[in-house]
């Protein structure tokens, strides 16, 4: 048979196919085993002449070209019904039905699993421990916490927490926050709701479970390790410590009593904003607050200041102390 071309794309006739096709055309006679013989009449370039026993004959090349050309088409024709079956042919085999492990999420029903799962966890963290508390933690869990913690500060672990903002009124948080935050700890302080999260590095993330009517299932949680769904839980996290208040232990920046400073650290990153020339609506949305407390923030402004309008807040911002604050 005539050969495939080096790159299994272009058909070939054999050397000795061509030889013996010139010996054809010029009349020879052609033993019927002559080597390439056989390779054209595969190809259809030559028949065996009934007329002249013991000679082949040459046929027209655009007949053997036309042939060629709808054995080509066929074959086409043929393959590509077989690839329009695939998908069909795939969907007669469901799927079978996702596991909870393989997905990268994990259901604890129960607290003590829950915290030996955490536990364990927390042996494998590197880089960066990221929690956050809505609900009031007891003073025996806060103690216990503590040094765990101030540990693994001390081994390079970054930390940010997020407590509820009525935790700056009880003492326990209050001493917590002061003691972790003198070994590098970042706390801050939020009013609820906000979800409840405790993440691990890139690897592993510890979350509320709801039932069907959005209800906390208690002593419940999800350990999830899918790496896109931890991607997420990341964002929730950012966007709520966007919303949160500095906190180093005892009463909050913005209540201390520094008669320069005015304004809370939320109340200063919206005057930047508006500075920039930011809409109201996308610094609430940047803030994950609404236009009302955005609004209702700039008018308290303008009765500690005993000014009105943003004309007036604009040239004041220009020259405050609170401006050049670092948040």
């Amino acid at each position: 048979m005539y050969e495939e071309g080096s790159e299994g794309n272009a058909l070939e006739a054999s050397e000795q196919a061509r030889t013996t096709y010139e010996r054809i055309v010029s009349r020879e006679v052609i033993d019927a085993n002559e080597p390439g013989l056989q390779d054209l009449l595969d190809m259809g370039i030559v028949v065996y002449d009934t007329h002249n026993p013991g000679t082949y004959a040459p046929v027209p090349r655009h007949h053997a070209e036309r042939r060629h050309i709808q054995r080509e088409i066929a074959s086409l024709e043929k393959n590509l019904r077989r690839l329009r079956s695939i998908p069909s042919i795939m969907d007669s085999f469901p799927l079978p039905a996702a596991r909870w492990d393989e997905s990268g999420v994990t259901f604890f029903d129960n607290l003590k699993d829950v915290n030996r799962a955490v536990t364990t966890a927390q042996t494998t963290v590197k880089e960066e421990l990221l929690s956050a508390h809505p609900l009031v933690r007891s003073e025996e869990v806060i103690q216990r916490s503590l040094g765990r913690d101030v540990n693994a500060l001390k081994s390079g672990i970054r930390m940010r927490v997020i407590y509820l903002e009525s935790a700056r009124q009880r003492v326990p948080e209050s001493k917590y926050a002061a003691a972790v935050t003198r070994h590098g700890a970042e706390l801050r302080t939020l009013s609820p709701p906000f979800e409840r999260l405790i993440i691990l590095d890139h690897t592993h993330v510890f979350a509320a479970a709801y039932d069907d009517q959005l209800e906390v299932i208690e002593g419940a949680a999800l350990m999830i390790t899918n790496p896109y769904l931890i991607r997420t839980m990341r964002r929730i996290f950012d966007a709520q410590w966007s919303r949160a208040s500095p906190w180093m232990g005892g009463r909050a920046e913005h209540d201390a009593e520094d008669v320069d400073t005015v304004t809370a650290p939320r109340t200063r990153t919206i005057l930047r904003r508006l500075s920039e020339g930011v809409k109201i609506e996308l610094i609430a949305a940047e803030l994950g607050i609404s236009v009302r407390t955005v609004n209702k923030e700039i008018q308290g402004l303008y009765g500690r200041l005993g000014i009105s309008g943003h004309f007036a807040l604009g040239e004041w911002w220009k020259t405050s102390p609170d401006r050049k604050l670092i948040d």
